[in-house]
């Protein structure tokens, strides 16, 4: 270890969007039919925002953002409700 910190990863450009935080993510999964849907919640660098992250079996992602931690703890709960209702088991932590 040479004691420099890890280069920034090629998503972090200098491009337009928010910067998201690297190391206050939860991440949880659900399996349907051997398929599987990943979603992730990042908090962003400024304030008290978030980023609430699905990446489909097919590896495509969708974003969403909030402004505060009630919006996307209601969002979450939301999204797990429909998930369910579309024959989605799950979350489970990453070892399923």
């Amino acid at each position: 270890m040479t004691g420099k910190p890890d280069p920034v990863p090629d998503f972090m450009d200098d491009g337009p969007g928010a910067i998201l935080a690297l190391t206050a993510a939860v991440i949880w999964f659900y399996e349907r039919k051997g398929e599987h849907l990943r979603c992730e919640i990042r908090q962003l660098i400024e304030g008290d925002k978030f980023a609430l992250v699905v990446t489909m079996p097919d590896g495509s992602e969708r974003t969403e953002l909030f402004e505060d931690g009630g919006a996307l703890n209601r969002r979450s709960v939301e999204l797990e409700q429909m998930l369910r209702t579309k024959g989605w088991n799950g979350p489970y932590a990453r070892d399923i």
